[in-house]
Order: C-alpha cells, then structure tokens, then sequence
C-alpha cells in the first residue's frame, strides 16, 4: 500500500523532472543567438516558479493534515481535562516542533515550506509594501524576509529553494524534511502521553 509521504515524494520528483526540464530550455536558449532567447527563458522561468509553487503547496497539504491530528488530539485530551505540554496546540506551535531551521533562522523548515506555499496561493492579493499586509499575509512575507528573499523580485519561489540550499530541481527534500518533522511530533507526543499513563 502506498502512503501519504510516498505519494508526497512521487508528486515532488514529477514537478522536479519539470523544472529540470525548464532548466535545460533555457540553458539551450541561452546558447542561441536569436532575438526569441529572451521570450524562451522569460516562460520557462514562469514555468519554473509555478512548479516550485505547487511543490509547496502539495507539500503544506501534508504538514496541515499532521497539524490537524495534533489539534484534535489536544481537543480531545482537554475534553478529557488532560493539558498537553508537547506544543501549545497552535498550527504555529506544532510547526515550530521541528529542529531543523532554515539559514540559522527562527523558523524550521515546517514554516517555511507553509510560508512559501501561502505566497504562491496568495501573492495575487498582496499589494504595497509587505510591512502593510494584514496581519496573516505580514506573517508569510515577515518568514520570506527572513530567510533571504527580497521583497517583489522576481523568482521569489526559486529563492524559497534555494534558502534551504537546494538544488530547483530538488524538491523531494520537502517530503524528506516533512517526514522527520513528523517523526518528531509523534515521539514527543507518544512520550508525553506514555508519561501521563494515556497510553
């Protein structure tokens, strides 16, 4: 039977065949010397962030299941007056579990694959200065900001990959680092409620 993360990883290796595919288009372009290089290497890069987007995304699709398993395991430990310590329960909270941060940032790498995935979902609606965002937007660009990218360039998504310095065409490292957050949470939380005598 397939999983979730195996599925993850075939969806993430099919996009990373597109970008590379992407990638040889437009070192070929590049080699030419006609007046359509430019035109060539301007839709590829387009294709090229909209792959990496959808990697994103596909992957924050797996890191909101396992938040919300964890939110309704604290849902039904307070129904039992049981307080759980592990994290405070918050998709913030439980993202922040995992160890490993992004560039010597704050933010794992959890957050940052959710932040970039909420940029490609919702960039369209971001106007002005991102220090003027609302307050849920404020919070993706203040992680974008952090981890290197700057402010209304282009290739925003490519300069997502490359904070966890990658390769574009590396995206299976997503389901990768996913895969560990996850096992992290799960011990944590298998120990605390092994503690509490739960289970």
């Amino acid at each position: 039977m397939t999983t979730y993360q195996e599925s993850l990883t075939r969806v993430l290796d099919a996009l990373a065949i597109g970008v590379k595919a992407a990638g040889q288009n437009i070192r070929e372009a590049s080699k030419a010397n006609d007046y359509e290089w430019v035109d060539t290497v301007t839709v590829e890069c387009g294709i090229t962030e909209d792959l990496i987007g959808a990697a994103f995304v596909t992957s924050q699709a797996q890191v909101t299941a396992i938040v919300s398993r964890v939110m309704r395991l604290h849902e039904l430990a307070q129904a039992n007056n049981i307080t759980l310590a592990t994290s405070d329960g918050t998709k913030t909270g439980v993202m922040q579990m995992a160890t490993r941060k992004v560039m010597g940032t704050s933010h794992s790498e959890i957050e940052v694959i959710n932040a970039f995935a909420n940029y490609f979902k919702h960039n369209d609606e971001w106007t002005g200065e991102w220090a003027k965002l609302p307050q849920r937007d404020k919070r993706t660009a203040d992680i974008l900001l952090a981890v290197g990218v700057a402010e209304h360039s282009t290739g925003i998504l490519r300069q997502g990959v490359r904070a966890f310095g990658i390769q574009f065409d590396e995206l299976p490292f997503f389901a990768r680092s996913i895969r560990g957050w996850s096992n992290e949470v799960h011990r944590a939380y298998e120990n605390e409620l092994a503690g509490l005598g739960v289970i």
